[in-house]
This record gives structure tokens, sequence and C-alpha cells, in this order.
């Protein structure tokens, strides 16, 4: 069996003039989004408070795990490299919930949010780093480009134009290349935007470096539909009409525009592909926790849904029609609400609630393989699968802990805890990493690697 060890745990305090007093949070943890970066350079930690969404960049340095009393982690300070508030979340009321899905393109993420009423938004969102913003600013440029681009289009058949940037055996199978060429000194930073025939756009980016004295430079090919393809929003089927209630946001883990949102209140599930709403499922109970089941026989990735409604653990087929969908209902103890739900790469559920005990399911029989009674002090909010290895078992509670364990053998590997009730909990859906955000502002995010053995 491998073994689990923790890397390096981090401790980060977001500016306060970001954000100043973080909105109350329920008791889902659900406001916090992690990614990292492909390099591993640094960690992408989206956050949710109001009506607003916030992004906050932490750096990876090598660093000395110690730990304290009872073993506990003790996290090491480190700096915020960027913070910024995102535009492309607009919402009118509170969010509940933030999510990525997972994309196969380099570059971008593509993150969702909803509100207390239902309202969803599907942003897309760089990755690569404070260029990104230089970047938006050429991406400005392109709106003009835009007007003129259908005169531009009949003057290069006419002419013959050189491509400086790229390869010219590249440019011959082209047409010609070159249009319109707009520089714009910015921080030392030269952009270049060229025009191609069929929607194309070439942005070069030149840096030039007063120590060194030489230039760098970045070029990326991208189509002018695919700036905005990946940002929509979606109304309720009600309209947002009723009261307010916690929401919940996840996506197929195989195919990023399926998303499905859970409204507690209206005990209702809403699934939709991109922009178009596909059905509603409707719950018994108020819902608390939802998630994509992984490695189903019963079906694909896409079709099998997993639900905490009350003290029942609710699986749904969205392909079936008998019984409005619902595949298997699963009680558990009368009065012990279940917050949380997830799945492994194995297909095994694991559910988290009330009582305390993490409970996993076999999706093949739906009988319980194992329970690890009373892990957790408090109430179980947040469940997380290892990525590394599915027979550990991320924790977190409704206090400030969270460990690793090993659910067959109910052992705790490391634990540690924040400074305050957690507002926002979450694990990167390829890489153990873990990150939490704290009613204090603080940040904390944990590198969990295989222990190596000798």
């Amino acid at each position: 069996m491998v073994l689990l060890e923790a890397k390096s745990l981090r401790k980060a305090v977001v500016p306060s003039t970001l954000i100043d007093n973080p909105s109350p949070g329920n008791l889902q943890s659900t406001r916090l989004a992690l990614h990292v970066n492909e390099d591993g350079s640094s960690f992408l930690v989206y956050i949710a408070s109001g009506c607003h969404v916030y992004k906050i960049q932490i750096g990876v340095e090598d660093s000395f795990v110690s730990e304290g009393k009872e073993g506990l982690l003790i996290p090491e300070y480190t700096q915020v490299l960027d913070s910024a508030l995102l535009d492309r979340c607009p919402h009118r009321s509170e969010i509940q919930s933030i999510a990525l899905a997972g994309t196969n393109s380099a570059g971008y993420l593509v993150l969702g949010s909803v509100d207390s009423f239902g309202h969803l938004i599907v942003s897309k969102q760089d990755t690569c780093g404070k260029d990104c913003f230089v970047l938006l600013l050429a991406l400005v440029l392109l709106a003009s480009l835009l007007s003129c681009r259908k005169a531009c289009e009949e003057s290069i058949l006419a002419s013959d134009c050189e491509a400086p940037i790229l390869d010219r055996r590249a440019a011959s199978s082209c047409l010609a290349w070159q249009i319109c060429r707009v520089q714009l000194l910015c921080v030392l930073k030269y952009i270049s935007i060229i025009y191609v025939p069929g929607g194309f756009f070439v942005i070069s980016i030149a840096d030039f470096g007063h120590c060194t004295g030489k230039m760098s430079y970045q070029c990326a090919l991208l189509k002018f539909s695919d700036v905005d393809r990946h940002t929509y929003s979606v109304l309720p089927p009600d309209s947002g009409v009723g009261e307010g209630s916690w929401t919940g946001l996840c996506f197929s883990p195989s195919q990023w525009s399926m998303a499905a949102v859970a409204n507690s209140f209206c005990k209702s599930i809403d699934v939709y592909d991109q922009d178009i709403h596909l059905r509603t499922l409707r719950t018994l109970w108020y819902p608390s926790s939802l998630n994509f089941v992984q490695n189903l026989s019963h079906g694909n990735e896409n079709s099998i849904l997993a639900v905490t409604e009350g003290c029942q653990l609710t699986i749904w087929d969205l392909r079936m029609k008998e019984k409005g969908g619902c595949l298997q209902r699963i009680y558990g103890s009368i009065g012990d609400n279940l917050y949380t739900v997830c799945s492994s790469s194995t297909g095994n559920i694991a559910v988290g609630g009330a009582d305390r005990t993490v409970t996993i399911y076999d999706p093949r029989r739906w009988s319980a393989l194992s329970r690890w009674v009373h892990c957790s002090k408090y109430e179980i909010t947040g469940l997380a699968y290892s990525s590394i290895d599915p027979d550990y078992i991320y924790v977190q509670g409704v206090d400030y802990e969270v460990f690793c364990g090993q659910w067959r053998e109910s052992v705790k590997v490391f634990s540690f805890r924040g400074d305050s009730n957690w507002l926002g909990f979450s694990k990167s859906s390829d890489r153990d990493v873990l990150g939490g955000w704290s009613d204090s502002g603080s940040i904390f995010v944990a590198d969990v690697v295989a222990k190596e053995t000798h």
C-alpha cells in the first residue's frame, strides 16, 4: 500500500484591501476552488464572498513540515503573489458554491459559480499568471479589428504580406498572414496582434529586460470565438423567484459542459449542458451535497449523480424517466443528516455528516464497505478521495480540523487545523493538494505526496 505524507503546509493571508470582512459561510464549505499550475510554480485559489469571486495566487517554495502537539502539522507563512477581483461573475445575491471544471486545454480554466437563488455563471479563467493581464490588454484591441475584418479579408487576397513572426512555410499554406499590426508599449512589453483569415489571431509579446539587455518572445495562436465561448449565464427554471438558500454545484469529470446545481429550499437538482437546461430532479428532502459518480457500471460519468438529502444517500440516473430518475435510495440513521458526498476513481461512494462517521458504499451492491465511526470530533462537512491512492480519504469537520486517513483500517495519517471556521474547502481534481479558507481571512494549502520508502 502507498503511504502518504504532507510535503508542505502553507498559510497565507488574504489582503484586507481585497476582502475586508468575508460574508458568513454556510455549514457546507463550498466557496473555494483550487488549481495547481501545470509547471507547479504556484497555486491558484478561487474564493467567493458576497456577490464576488476573487483569485489568489500563492507561490510554491521548498519548506519543511514540522509537527506540534498531537501530531498536528504546523503551517509556514507565505506571501500572496497576486490577487484580483474577477469581473466575469456578476451575481446579484450571495454566492454559495464555486467549482472548477476539468478541461483538456492548457492556459485556462472553466470556473462555475452559483448564488443563493440558483443563478449559474460559468466563465473562462486564464492560468498563466501576470502575463495574461497583459494579454487581456491585447484582446481589447481585437474588437477594433473585427469591425474592419471583412474589408481586410478582401484586401489581403490581393496583397502578399510577409510573416515576420511565424514560420514562412506555415504561412504559405494560409494565403497571406499579416493585414495589420498594432503595437502597444505597456510595462516594457511590446504586444503585436496579427489577424489571420478565418477568424484567427496571432498575439506575440516581447519583453525587454533592462538587466540583461535581451528581448524574450512569447507567441500564441487563438481564435476569437475562443475568448468568450466558455462564458455564459443560466437562470434557474423558476427565474430565481422565492427564498434564497444554500446551492451546490458540480461538473462532470469527463465532460466539463455538464453541470448540476442543487437548490436546498426548492428540493431540486437542475442539470445543464452549457446553457441548455436538460432536466430537473425532485428530491424528498433538502439536498446538501452532490457529486457525479466516477467509474460506475450502471452508466457513464455524465449520467449518474450522487446526492445527499436529509439522512439519505440517493443515486440518480439522468437517462432514466421512471421514479423521476432516482436509481437507488440508501437510508442512514434517522436524525443524522448527511452533509457531504464524494466518489473515488474506483467507483466507491463516501458520505459523512452529523453522526461524525465516514461511510463507504459499494455501488455494485449498494452496501456499506466500511464505516469509520466517530472519526471526527464534530460534524463532517467535507470529504475527498486521494488521487494518489483511493484507499485514503481527506475529512474536513465543522470545526477547524482536517485530516487524512485510511478508511479501510480507520487510521489517521496526519492532520492540521485552521485558525477559525472554514468558509471554503476543496481539493484539486487531479492532485493531492488541499485548500481551505477560514473566517479570519487565512488560506491554508497542503501539498500531499507519496512517501518514499527505502
